[in-house]
């Protein structure tokens, strides 16, 4: 076996070169994978200042606008728990004011029975004159 200087390219031949390229990218991109290098990455950018100090102010604004987004979304539930909570008030109120006067109602509806019973047994007319209105008999 003859061994030609130069790599895996050389070896193959001229005619051969895409393909080895072409593999030896598939490789490269399975060490990416590998190691989460992102498809993004440049070589070196880590020691660029002024590169890091931009990537950190655009994390720090996400981080910004996601807690507004987030505190933005609790005040909205917050508000919707108000409205929820003072409807059920205004209903509970509602409904002991219809009960209120249906108590109300039922005891007029009593009294007017009582005095209707009253009445009869007495032995007058259930139409008979109430108090305070002139008797027949003057």
């Amino acid at each position: 076996a003859r061994r030609v200087p130069g790599g895996a390219a050389a070896r193959a031949g001229a005619h051969q070169t895409h393909e080895v390229a072409a593999a030896k990218q598939a490789e490269d991109a399975k060490v990416r994978s590998a190691l989460g290098i992102g498809e993004g990455h440049v070589v070196g950018a880590a020691f660029d200042r002024e590169l890091q100090a931009q990537k950190r102010a655009e994390r720090q604004a996400q981080r910004e606008a996601e807690e507004r987004r987030q505190a933005e979304a609790a005040a909205a539930k917050a508000r919707e728990k108000a409205e929820e909570e003072a409807r059920e008030e205004r209903r509970r109120r509602k409904e002991a004011k219809r009960e209120r006067k249906e108590a109300r109602r039922a005891r007029r509806e009593e009294r007017r029975e009582e005095k209707r019973r009253r009445r009869a047994a007495e032995g007058g007319s259930p139409r008979s004159s109430s108090p305070g209105s002139p008797s027949p008999d003057a």
